[in-house]
């Protein structure tokens, strides 16, 4: 949006690679596919997506159904223009950068770890010590945001707290699966744990005979994903 509009900007990206293979899905949602459309990328977007979101389910402990609500897709598009649908993340990530005209704008390796400003300007330092200065400082960097720690830093607030954690993971036909589990407690700050597989293994047991369907288990999801992410909220 900011190429479009003809304004100068920089993207800092943490990993080595500007499209990385990690997490699972990503739920594009008619505002997010509106803004999509006016970038020229949505018809792409629904191409690697295969279809878009057409019945929603909510199901009990043994599987059955408790709610469906069915034409979810036509009834999107008849009250915000466009419908809802998953897509890999990655595919999200290749379809963006490849509408990019100035490759050099994106800058890898480079993770920020602190952020400065003036009256006048922002000032970012990376990971490997240097610098950047820039008029505005946008952060579209995830749960674990450094922008959001420096704004509740220089603002000297609470922060926002953390009550859940989130698994996910892209099934074998490329479902789309989510188990959301409460920490018992809210957490703020430094304090918010932070989750590796292992923990994501053991939360998911907790769950394992929990039916999806009525004749599909978490267990058997769990198994056949081809990628899962553990994340706290």
């Amino acid at each position: 949006m900011l190429q479009e509009a003809g304004i100068d900007f920089q993207l800092f990206e943490a990993y080595p690679e500007v499209t990385p293979a990690v997490g699972a899905g990503i739920a594009l949602l008619p505002n997010g596919n509106r803004i999509l459309d006016q970038l020229g990328c949505y018809e792409e977007m629904l191409r690697n997506a295969g279809h878009a979101i057409n019945a929603v389910c909510i199901r009990g402990p043994d599987g059955g159904p408790l709610w469906t609500f069915e034409k979810a897709d036509q009834r999107s598009i008849e009250r915000h223009g466009y419908p809802m649908f998953f897509c890999d993340r990655q595919r999200v990530l290749d379809v963006l950068y490849s509408r990019l005209r100035d490759l050099s704008k994106v800058l890898t390796k480079k993770r920020v770890v602190r952020i400065e400003q003036t009256e006048d300007e922002a000032h970012i330092i990376v990971k490997d010590g240097s610098v950047y200065t820039g008029d505005v400082v946008i952060g579209a960097d995830g749960v674990n945001s450094v922008v959001r720690h420096e704004l509740r830093r220089h603002a000297v607030e609470k922060g926002l707290g953390s009550d859940y954690d989130d698994d996910n993971g892209t099934g074998s036909n490329r479902q789309y699966w989510f188990l959301i589990e409460n920490l018992g407690k809210t957490y703020r700050g430094q304090d918010i744990p932070k989750f590796g597989s292992d923990d994501l293994e053991q939360m998911v047991r907790k769950h394992w005979n929990d039916r999806l369907t009525t004749e599909v288990m978490q267990a058997i999801s769990y198994y056949r994903s081809l990628h899962k992410e553990v994340t706290q909220l």
